[in-house]
């Protein structure tokens, strides 16, 4: 059983959908990891909307953490990431 269920917000759903689908189906690869923990190049950040974000390449996977689910925010490159 996984330790996490991953929820994706409508803005992230939208981000996930402009991608180019090489890009989108290797970030929900790595999604699909947290659903076993909070695994992978993830820092918490201070400051933001968001609790966490987790690097992959140039893009940044921003989300939350509520009990036993995490809730994905954003996915956006670095450069838009934290505007």
């Amino acid at each position: 059983m996984s330790a996490f269920k991953i929820i994706y917000s409508e803005p992230a759903k939208e981000d996930l959908d402009a991608l180019p689908a090489k890009f989108a189906a290797q970030i929900v690869k790595k999604i699909r990891r947290l659903e076993n923990g909070l695994q992978g190049d993830i820092k918490q950040l201070r400051g933001h909307d968001t609790t966490y974000r987790l690097r992959m390449g140039d893009f940044r996977i921003l989300f939350d953490v509520a009990k036993d689910a995490i809730i994905i925010q954003r996915i956006k490159n670095r450069r838009e990431a934290y505007d």
